[in-house]
Parts: C-alpha cells; sequence; structure tokens
C-alpha cells in the first residue's frame, strides 16, 4: 500500500512538473532561467539580404496609441475574408458627420527564441508583437457615412482588426479575416526543374506559423514565415516518373489536420497542384540559391 501511495504522489508531481514547463513555449516572452548554466532566451533576428521581405502594410506607419470604448460603432467589411490581394471595403454609419478619421489595420512582428550556447542552441519557444499601423485616412459626409475600398496586403493570416480613431479614442470596429492561398510556377517541365511554392497567409502565432510541403505524398519539408510576414516560399525539384505529380502545402508542419475546424488553426486552408514531368534529360547540374555569395571554408 505505501508503495502504491509513493507511486501515486510521484506521478501526480510529474503531471504538475510537466504543466507548469509546458506553457513556457506560448508564451511572448520568457523569463531567464535560475542556475549558472541555464540558457537565456534570445529573440533571433531576420538575416540581412533575404529576399521578397512585405513591407509594413499599407501605409507602413505605426498608429499612435490609441484606446477601445466598450461601445463603438459597428464596422462593415465587404467580404469580410479574403486572401493576399483580395478587394475590399470598409463602410461606417452613424458617425460624427464631417469628421476626418484614421482607419488602422492590426498586424504583428514574429520570430524564435533560442537559447544560445557556446557549443549548441537550444530553440526556446516563439516570440510575437501585436501593433496597429496606419491603414489610411477618412472623412465622414454629412450625414456621418464614410466609405473606403483597398486590397488585403502582403500580411499574416488570421483576423486583421480595423479601427476607426479619432483623437486617440476609437470609435468604430470591424475586421478582415486573411486565409491562405497557394501558387506554384512552374506547372511543367524536365525532371530537375526548380518548382517554386508560395504559400500566404500563414499566421505570427505558434501553430500558426508554418506549413509542410507535400510531394506525391511524401513530405518534402517545412515552410515557415516568420521573417516574412505570413508569406512562405519554397523551391523543390521535379523528381520522379514522366506524368503528374501532386503538390501540397498542408496546414500544419508535419501531417495535414483531419479536422480543421477542431485544431489551433480552424480558419487555415491548404492549398495544391498538379507538376507535369515532361521528360527526362538526365542528371543537372546543382546549384546555389541562396545566400548568392558563399566563401568556402574548407578545400
Amino acid at each position: 500500500m505505501k508503495k502504491r501511495e509513493k507511486r501515486s504522489f510521484s506521478s501526480v508531481a510529474l503531471r504538475v512538473a510537466v504543466a507548469s514547463i509546458l506553457p513556457i513555449a506560448s508564451l511572448t516572452f520568457i523569463s531567464n532561467a535560475s542556475g549558472a548554466d541555464a540558457p537565456v532566451a534570445t529573440t533571433l533576428v531576420r538575416p540581412e539580404g533575404l529576399p521578397n521581405i512585405p513591407a509594413l502594410p499599407f501605409t507602413g506607419v505605426k498608429a499612435a496609441t490609441f484606446t477601445t470604448p466598450n461601445s463603438m460603432v459597428n464596422l462593415t467589411t465587404s467580404p469580410s475574408q479574403g486572401v493576399v490581394g483580395d478587394s475590399f471595403k470598409i463602410d461606417g454609419k452613424a458617425l460624427l458627420p464631417d469628421t476626418e478619421y484614421v482607419l488602422t489595420w492590426s498586424t504583428s512582428d514574429a520570430s524564435w527564441l533560442a537559447g544560445i550556447e557556446p557549443n549548441t542552441v537550444n530553440y526556446m519557444g516563439t516570440s510575437y508583437v501585436n501593433y496597429h499601423v496606419n491603414l489610411a485616412n477618412v472623412k465622414t459626409n454629412a450625414t456621418g457615412g464614410f466609405s473606403y475600398s483597398a486590397k488585403i496586403p502582403s500580411d499574416w493570416g488570421g483576423v486583421h482588426d480595423i479601427y476607426l480613431v479619432k483623437d486617440g479614442v476609437a470609435a468604430g470596429h470591424g475586421g478582415v479575416q486573411v486565409s491562405r492561398s497557394f501558387n506554384m510556377s512552374p506547372k511543367s517541365g524536365p525532371i530537375g526543374t526548380p518548382i517554386t511554392v508560395t504559400y500566404t497567409g500563414l499566421g505570427p502565432k505558434l501553430y500558426a506559423a508554418g506549413s509542410a510541403l507535400i510531394y506525391d505524398n511524401h513530405f518534402a519539408g517545412e515552410m515557415m514565415a516568420r521573417w516574412s510576414r505570413g508569406t512562405a516560399k519554397a523551391v523543390i525539384l521535379a523528381t520522379g516518373k514522366v506524368g503528374n505529380h501532386l503538390i501540397q502545402a498542408n496546414e500544419a508542419i508535419s501531417f495535414s489536420y483531419l479536422n480543421v475546424l477542431q485544431s489551433p488553426v480552424p480558419y487555415a486552408n491548404s492549398g495544391q497542384g498538379i507538376f507535369k514531368i515532361t521528360k527526362d534529360p538526365g542528371a543537372f547540374k546543382p546549384y546555389v540559391k541562396y545566400p548568392t555569395k558563399v566563401t568556402p571554408t574548407v578545400s
């Protein structure tokens, strides 16, 4: 009886210890661990020269701090969901007549946290910071209404809050949900053809920031978009027999969710395309795509 009680106590203690450790990966900051040898979390910085990085959306100007009262006008967005490049319209009513406001758009900066040591690098979680940028200046008409049209920018997937601000106070609130989109180019060619897959609408948070690239039901690698504002690009080489080959980008970074609606990213959608191999020209010459300049360290 005593052994069973001791084992039960140890099991409970283990579960408590695990439960207290697991949430660390989802925090936006990590406190320094105790102990002289404990690694300290460092936010990794995007490498210089990384190509095709989208700029901050819309005006690119971070919005001034504003408050959000309990009562605000409901801004209507139509459509309320779309992908990067889609047009949408923002409408507001029952506002102050002939008054200038600032529309804002919510966005984020994201990266990884790592414990950097002399002999290794330890993954310690993710980091993201939320803020708003100025979308546009608008002016209401004589009846207190306005309408503004825009296109979804190259920004994160998920819900983006849109506020109508005057003198540091939000007067209206709406939003747009950005879904994922899939594109691949080219769609045919001989064996060895570089195929560029572009997958937009990835998010800044833990489960929304990655995707698995699948070639003929085989894992080809992960795509991440923390340093590229939600747009992931990957280049794979056409392989296999002459004929059609299926390429997929899944919602998760490994296997696709069986039920996306009950996953951590219920708004996510996968994408797929067909690449046709036309012929087998034999072995192709290898090359380096990035970085553009490489200096050998060994001979």
